[in-house]
Formats: C-alpha cells, structure tokens, sequence
C-alpha cells in the first residue's frame, strides 16, 4: 500500500466490500446451524472450499506476525513507549518492562516488532515460554535455553554471571503467563525468573510479554510493578484500527483497488456507514474480525468476482450451559495458558476418565484446542483456549466472577 494512502479511503472501500449498505449482523444462528459456535473453527478451515483466493487466506493468517510485515497497524503508542524505554536504558536507568494486555490483543505481534526496532549496534534476543517449569532447577535451564544459550547452567548465580559478561543486550520473553500457574513450583520458577532479572538489570533491558489477567496476579501476589515500569498495553482494535488492519490484508493478497490504494476520493455513495457490524460482532479483535470478513464473502461463479453477504453471528450460548468445574477448567487455561491433560488431572484432583470426558467437551464445543504429543492422542495432549475466541470466554468467566 503507498504511504500516501489515506485510512478514510481504505475503510470507504472496505464499507463497500463488507455491505455497508446493511451492516447489521443477521440474527444469531441457531446452535445446529454450520456457522454456530460448535462448527465455527471447522467452518474455518473450509475457507478454501469457497474459493476464495489463495494468497487472501494468506493474507489473513492469524499467526503473529514478524518483524516489518505491512499488516502490522494500531500500536503507534505503545511503540513511542517503546522507544522511550529504550531512552531510559541506554541511559543507564536499569529498565524493566512489561507488555500485558488481553489474549488475542497482539502482544506477540509487538513484541516482535518492538526486538527489530532495536538500533543496529544493539543486540535483541526474542524468546517465548512454551511450557511451564517444573521446579527450581528446571527453571534456570529452561531460561538459560530461552536465552540462547548453548550450555545450561547449574544455578542461578552461575546463569546470572554469564549474563553480567554479555554486552548489553535486549531481551523478550514471551508467554510470561507460564510462570503464573497454580501448579506446585511455580512460585520457585518466578523467583527463578525475577531474580535473574534484577540481577543484571544494570546491564540488559528485560521485556516480559505477560497476558493481563496474569500479570495481575504477578502484581497482587509478588508485587511486580514495584520492578517494572509503567506497562505498555495492548488493546483490541478500534473502529478505524480495524479497517486498517484489514485494509492492510486485503493490499498483501493484491486485492486492495488500485484508487483505494493511490488514496484517491470515492464517490459520496461510499461513505455512508462505519465498520460498525464487524466491530461490535468481533469487539475489536482482529482474528475474529477476520473470520467474519472472510465468512461473509463469496465468489461469483459468473464472473469470478468477490461479493459480500450479509454478516452472520456466531452463537455463544453454549457457554451459557457450562457446568462449575468447566467454567474453572476454562478460568485456569484463560489465566495461565496451556494444560496437560495430567496437570489437569492433579490440579482438579479427577480421575483419567473425568479429565478425559471434560476436557474433550470443551474441545468438541471448540472453546479448547487440542495439541497431541508427537502426533500420538494418548500420550498426554495439550489443551489450550481457542484463540479465536479467548475474548468471548474471558468475558463470559467475567461475568461468572470466576476470572477477575
């Protein structure tokens, strides 16, 4: 897209491409419908049936994306906090910093771009936690490999040591809501993890990616925003962040108009209504604004060209029916991200088959996805909360006041 390119001319296209002649939302569907929540994710992955093009599927992954990618919009503030912090290092302050915000909000996203943002003559290292540590020892192996180091370390002194010889560096630390569990040891990993970082503080710029309803719990048990500064949060999209981001998109897959993209006036036609319909269906959350974007297009077979239908809204009542132990199943995954079907079974004290029948419920109804070890179902899987729809879940747990 040209740097010259207006956002009022990219969200008058995009009102155009998305209906906005009747950007109401169809009433919600029925719970057997396809687009019903217990099929949606299904539905998701037959993007291609509808053949819509190949590189705009492409274009709309929800991975995060890397350093420099053109679709990364909105977060011009908390990068200017960004470079600010960096300020603050260099002049000798002992930074540390934390990125928070709810899940799906981008924090992976900025991260990444906030490690390429580093000057040239500066070291950045990006890491992000895949599992929880199991106790102290493991704790300072598990840095020491998120670090980059080539050999473990046998203690924290000794981890701390061969930070303090490295030139000064920049390091992020993503997923900082593994340290926050409620499983045993988790207390020794955050000590593990807090007190390498005080440690060479003087010497490197920490970044610790933590989701908010973590890092809360990071403030109210050990006090964390006494070492940290003041945090850069993420939000989901606004109204006109969103059209951007999917301006953004649409101009990666090739598909943006050429006087769209020039920054060219439409015609007055064009600008009659906002994004309206899908800010409120996805509430600002860029993947799931996508997946209604994507739900609602179709391609002409008579010509070959995109057309839009009206959005539809997926049905989330099922999370209305959860019984207690699934809502703090759910409650214990939004807050801490991923479990084992073991660590479940010691934390809710079940038995295999208890945990086996609930956790497959939840995954049935996709509200949970499931990641087989090595490919092999039995041999203790993953379960974590469906990206896509972490920001209906939290808010339902809200309101159940299990998760605050």
């Amino acid at each position: 897209m040209s740097q010259s390119a207006s956002s009022a001319s990219l969200l008058r296209w995009l009102r155009r491409l998305v209906g906005a002649e009747d950007e109401a939302p169809s009433p919600t569907v029925a719970p057997d419908d396809e687009l019903s929540l217990a099929t949606s994710q299904r539905r998701a992955r037959r993007y291609a049936d509808l053949g819509l093009p190949p590189a705009l599927l492409e274009a709309c992954s929800d991975e995060p994306l890397p350093v420099g990618d053109g679709r990364f919009v909105g977060r011009e503030k908390q990068l200017e906090q960004w470079q600010a912090a960096l300020v603050r290092w260099r002049d000798g302050r002992g930074e540390m910093q934390v990125v928070t915000g709810p899940p799906g909000s981008g924090i992976t996203s900025l991260l990444q771009q906030m490690a390429g943002g580093v000057a040239g003559g500066e070291a950045s290292h990006y890491g992000a936690l895949n599992r929880r540590p199991a106790d102290e020892a493991d704790a300072v192996r598990l840095l020491g490999e998120l670090l980059g180091l080539a050999e473990p370390r046998e203690s924290v002194d000794a981890l701390v040591d061969d930070l303090n010889s490295l030139s000064p560096r920049v390091f992020l630390v993503d997923n900082g809501h593994f340290l926050v569990s409620r499983m045993f040891g988790s207390h020794q990993a955050i000590r593990v993890f807090g007190g390498v970082m005080l440690a060479t503080r003087q010497r490197h710029l920490w970044v610790l990616g933590c989701q908010e309803h973590a890092w809360r719990r990071l403030v109210y048990v050990h006090q964390a925003d006494r070492d940290f500064d003041v945090p850069i949060e993420t939000a989901f999209f606004s109204e006109a962040e969103l059209g951007r981001c999917l301006a953004a998109r649409l101009d990666r897959a090739g598909l943006l108009p050429g006087d769209a993209a020039e920054g060219k006036e439409k015609p007055a036609a064009l600008h009659e209504r906002p994004l309206s319909g899908l800010q409120k269906l996805s509430g600002g959350k860029c993947d799931l604004a996508t997946f209604y974007f994507l739900n609602s297009l179709r391609v002409d077979p008579e010509d070959g060209q995109l057309r839009s239908e009206p959005l539809v809204e997926l049905d989330f009542s099922v999370l209305n029916r959860l019984t207690p132990d699934e809502l703090f199943t759910l409650t214990e995954l939004a807050a801490h991200g991923p479990l084992h079907r073991s660590e479940h079974r010691r934390l809710f004290r079940t038995s295999v088959e208890e945990t086996w029948l609930m956790l497959e419920r939840l995954h049935q109804a996709c509200l949970l996805v499931r990641e087989d070890a090595a490919g092999d179902p039995e041999d203790d899987p993953t379960y974590r909360i469906t990206p896509l729809f972490s920001a209906q879940i939290s808010r339902r747990l809200g309101i159940a006041n299990v998760l605050y």
